[in-house]
């Protein structure tokens, strides 16, 4: 009889530390989304809620059409942002300009975006692990938000061809956030996942990189060149986007 509550009691210490766990996690998948600066409109506790059950072992059918439900609600969601951020390009385009590289600065700003757009609806075709996938688009939405953002701060320099051939000799840097415990909090014990966000991630933002190189390779405009190769420099950097 002993040994059998001996049992017992290490298996309710067991539930009751993986539900501590799942708690943890979905606290620390809360602050994540807190942090976001872009992540606006959006039922962010709805989301909380989900990751939750996600984390939580059940049948492969339910975990799916969760995936399935809320991973496109974040599809809308982020749609809804991209037509937002257009419109924001849209009147600074329609504004003057003191210099052809604020001009230069805003189209490519404006094709960013639209290449997002495209990119996000190429994503949600492909409903497995949607998501998970969505919430690395999220992550590297923000990334090419603050690339743009960034890049401005790089006006100041005149050598604009010594620039362009110095950022084609660059290489995509690929993330895995060892050191972002926002991120690695989210998939505590689950590496599977962890893996799936990372390489959806990597695989936007390598795509957005080469994209960059083909626009520096096919504009004839110097001053639209100088500007993505600026886009490089912060693409290849290790730790400007981790």
């Amino acid at each position: 009889m002993k040994r059998k509550n001996k049992k017992k009691k290490i298996s309710e210490t067991k539930i009751n530390s993986t539900k501590k766990s799942k708690k943890n996690q979905s606290n620390d998948f809360l602050e994540y989304l807190k942090k976001r600066p872009y992540f606006v409109g959006f039922s962010v506790i709805l989301i909380i809620i989900v990751f939750a059950l996600l984390l939580t072992p059940r049948q492969e059918f339910e975990e799916t059409t969760l995936s399935l439900i809320y991973g496109k609600a974040l599809h809308e969601h982020h749609l809804n942002e991209i037509e937002y951020h257009l419109t924001q390009v849209e009147k600074k385009l329609n504004g003057t300009y003191q210099t052809t590289l604020e001009d230069d600065y805003y189209y490519s700003f404006k094709e960013d975006i639209l290449w997002l757009k495209q990119r996000e609806e190429e994503l949600c075709k492909n409903t497995k692990n949607l998501l998970i996938k969505q919430l690395a688009f999220n992550t590297a939405f923000e990334g090419v938000l603050i690339v743009n953002e960034n890049v401005g701060y790089e006006y100041f320099i005149e050598d604009y061809e010594g620039t362009i051939n110095s950022a084609l000799n660059e290489k995509y840097f690929d993330q895995n956030f060892e050191n972002n415990l926002e991120v690695m909090n989210m998939f505590i014990g689950e590496k599977e996942k962890l893996n799936i966000f990372l390489t959806e991630y990597n695989s936007i933002m390598r795509d957005y990189f080469d994209y960059k190189v083909f626009i520096i390779k096919n504009s004839n405009s110097l001053e639209r060149q100088f500007i993505e190769a600026n886009k490089l420099f912060i693409l290849s950097d290790p730790l400007a986007l981790s």
